[in-house]
C-alpha cells in the first residue's frame, strides 16, 4: 500500500532567471539571495489494515511567484534562447542550498530557434531525491523517457552541475509535454492564458 503525504514548503519564493541567479522572496518586505529551506519531514512507515508495514512517500511541493508570466506565444517565443523538441534520456536529481534541483540529458530531435546541437541539459527546480519527490507548484521535472517541446534559456549561475545547460523559460511555462503516438501537447502552464490552450504545434506557431 502505498500513501502519500502532501507538504508546502510555506515559502514565497520568485524564481528570477535574469543572468540564471535564483532569488526566494522569504517574506513580503525582502528579497534575498539566499536559498530558502522548505519544511521537510522524514518519511514513516504505517501499519495496514493487517497489520503489514507500508511506506509512506512524501511529496513536497514548492509554492512562489513566478517573475516572468508569459501570456502569449509570442512573448515566450521572443525571449527564449532556443526552443527544441527533445527526448529526454536520463537525469539526475541533487540539492544545492537546500533546494532539490533536477538535470536532465535530452536528445534534439528538432531545432525551432537557437544553436543547432544534437543534445541539451535542462535545469529544472524540483525532482526526486531520497525517496521524497519535490515539485514546484505541483508540476513534475522532466523523465527519462519523456518527449517534449521546451523553450530554454541559458543558464548562468553558480551551480557547478548545471554549467552549460539551460532553463526552461519561465520555470516550467515554456515547457508542453508531447504524447509520442499522437503529438498532442499538453502545457505544464495551467494559468497562463494562451500557453494554457496549447494543444498543438501548430498553436505553438512551429509548424
Amino acid at each position: 500500500m502505498l500513501n502519500i503525504i502532501k507538504k508546502s514548503a510555506l515559502i514565497l519564493f520568485a524564481l528570477l532567471l535574469v543572468v540564471g541567479t535564483t532569488y526566494f522572496i522569504t517574506d513580503l518586505n525582502q528579497t534575498s539571495a539566499e536559498y530558502a529551506k522548505p519544511i521537510v519531514a522524514n518519511n514513516t512507515e504505517k501499519l495496514d489494515e493487517n497489520n503489514n508495514e507500508s511506506n509512506e512517500t512524501e511529496i513536497v511541493v514548492y509554492h512562489g511567484d513566478l517573475a516572468f508570466n508569459y501570456t502569449t506565444v509570442q512573448d515566450i517565443t521572443y525571449d527564449s534562447d532556443s526552443i527544441y523538441e527533445v527526448s529526454v534520456t536520463n537525469t539526475n536529481s541533487f540539492e544545492y542550498k537546500d533546494i532539490v534541483f533536477t538535470l536532465s540529458e535530452a536528445s534534439v530531435n528538432n531545432l525551432f530557434k537557437g544553436e543547432d546541437i544534437s543534445t541539451v541539459k535542462i535545469l529544472e527546480t524540483g525532482g526526486t531525491l531520497n525517496n521524497v519527490e519535490y515539485l514546484f507548484e505541483e508540476g513534475g521535472v522532466l523523465k527519462p523517457g519523456d518527449t517534449a517541446i521546451v523553450y530554454l534559456k541559458k543558464y548562468i549561475g553558480p551551480i557547478p552541475e548545471a554549467q552549460g545547460a539551460y532553463v526552461i523559460s519561465g520555470v516550467y511555462q515554456g515547457k508542453f509535454d508531447m504524447d509520442k503516438s499522437t503529438k498532442k501537447l499538453t502545457p505544464a502552464a495551467t494559468e497562463q492564458e494562451e500557453l494554457s490552450e496549447v494543444q498543438w504545434l501548430s498553436d505553438l506557431n512551429l509548424e
